[in-house]
């Protein structure tokens, strides 16, 4: 039976709850789904199953980061998790885009200056301080002037000054290898 304030019910009331008022209204499954991204840090077959059990509904494996092996090891782990708690969880697979990366340097790297002028090129060139190649030839024709170019997960950021046959001229933003 319901309490005063309709918030309890009985046993023949499992699954809806009697309102103020004699209405009954049905619970309905909750459709908000909890989303955890599984690395490193959470891949071991206990801590999967003490996600799940904290509430995790979708697991979601980011391509941009692990191999393909490590993310194979990672779901055999979450199925794993997943039996033993007897609750299906859903996989999400953020695969990578379209990426444009930086060619060759000579020595393997080269330290950008804030303020300096770097140049972006289609030709296949090695890499230094003042310019590098890149994998997309056409980069110049779809980035105007004034456009932001981020580099090395946007650590270093660049802003385009010039853009023209196959090369664009920036400015470094700030500082970095």
């Amino acid at each position: 039976m319901a309490d005063s304030q309709g918030l309890k019910g009985d046993k023949k009331m499992a699954g809806s709850q009697r309102l103020q008022g004699g209405k009954e209204m049905a619970f309905k499954r909750r459709r908000t789904k909890i989303v955890c991204t599984i690395g490193p840090g959470c891949e071991d077959q206990e801590t999967l199953f003490q996600m799940i059990r904290a509430g995790m509904d979708v697991a979601r494996f980011n391509f941009s980061h692990g191999t393909h092996d490590e993310h194979g090891g990672r779901m055999e782990n979450l199925g794993w998790a997943a039996k033993r708690a007897g609750k299906r969880i859903g996989m999400m697979l953020d695969t990578r885009g379209p990426e444009i990366r930086l060619g060759t340097f000579e020595g393997g790297k080269a330290f950008l200056e804030e303020g300096s002028r770097f140049v972006l090129t289609g030709e296949q060139i090695l890499g230094n301080a003042q310019q590098a190649p890149v994998s997309f030839p056409r980069l110049s024709e779809v980035v105007a002037p004034g456009a932001l170019i981020l580099l090395d997960d946007g650590n270093i950021q660049l802003e385009a000054l010039e853009t023209g046959e196959g090369k664009i001229t920036t400015r470094v933003l700030n500082s970095g290898l």
